[in-house]
């Protein structure tokens, strides 16, 4: 399991576990990154993108991509193993929608839209990792 430092240092960052404080000073304390904070972070992004969806499987979460260009269209299905797995996939979707929000799929990215989804993703990411 990969844990990140919880920062600031001066929050307590126990993340759903009681008594865990007891044990860890506060620049010892972590956070762990899991499967349901990034559904929760990316709640609002599933439920209105229609080509992209969480599904479970005996083998654990597939997000699974229907993309349609033209009158083609593809199914993607990437297993996440991980809730870190989870996360990059879900940052790559969510930023490839954003992207064609803007350009209509017509044109490449300007370079101020480009470096504004990449600040919408890192801020996704941020919030995945806090608390």
């Amino acid at each position: 399991m990969r844990y990140s430092k919880c920062e600031p240092y001066d929050k307590l960052c126990v993340c759903g576990r009681e008594n865990i404080s007891q044990n860890y000073s506060k620049k010892e304390m972590f956070i762990m990154l899991t499967f349901e904070k990034v559904l929760e972070v990316f709640s609002d992004f599933l439920s209105h993108d229609e080509e992209c969806k969480v599904v479970t499987s005996k083998r654990g979460y597939v997000v699974l991509d229907c993309g349609s260009a033209a009158n083609n269209w593809s199914l993607t299905a990437e297993p996440c193993e991980t809730p870190e797995d989870m996360l990059e996939e879900l940052l790559s979707t969510y930023g490839l929608e954003l992207e064609v929000r803007i350009t209509g799929g017509r044109r490449d990215l300007t370079v101020q839209e480009a470096a504004e989804i990449k600040d919408k993703c890192e801020q996704m990411r941020e919030k995945c990792k806090s608390c």
